[in-house]
């Protein structure tokens, strides 16, 4: 279980939370199939180990996902200006080699609350305290 701070609250979400969230990444209308992998790759890395984010590089993201980086790059960028991922880009400049950089990545607010919502609605709903 981890942590989600919403409207000042803060709430332990458990493996039920976990499910929902790839429940609704299932059900998102306006992707392709790799931004849906992708999508599910970061929830798996973030929720599935009780963490808000993780540390991933893009060259590990691409060969886990058996897509091409720049693919990845595209796809990830189009997922982020749908703000259903957020990239905390690593530092380091021109000395440290693309395959080398890491970014903290987690999923976009928009699927964490509405993930969050739902999940704190069938909680109250039945009889269970979050």
């Amino acid at each position: 279980m981890y942590i989600i701070t919403y409207n000042k609250e803060e709430f332990e979400v458990d493996s039920f939370f976990e499910a929902l969230t790839y429940r609704f990444i299932a059900d998102i209308k306006d992707i392709d199939c790799i931004e849906r992998s992708i999508l599910l790759f970061v929830a798996r890395k973030t929720g599935g180990f009780q963490k808000l984010y993780d540390t991933l590089g893009r060259e590990y993201i691409a060969d886990q996902l058996a897509i091409g980086v720049a693919t990845l790059d595209r796809k990830m960028k189009q997922l982020i200006e749908k703000k259903y991922i957020y990239k905390v880009s690593s530092k380091g400049g021109s000395t440290i080699n693309a395959k080398d950089k890491y970014s903290k990545f987690r999923l976009g607010d928009n699927i964490i609350i509405d993930v969050l919502e739902n999940w704190k609605d069938i909680k109250e709903n039945n009889g269970f305290r979050y």
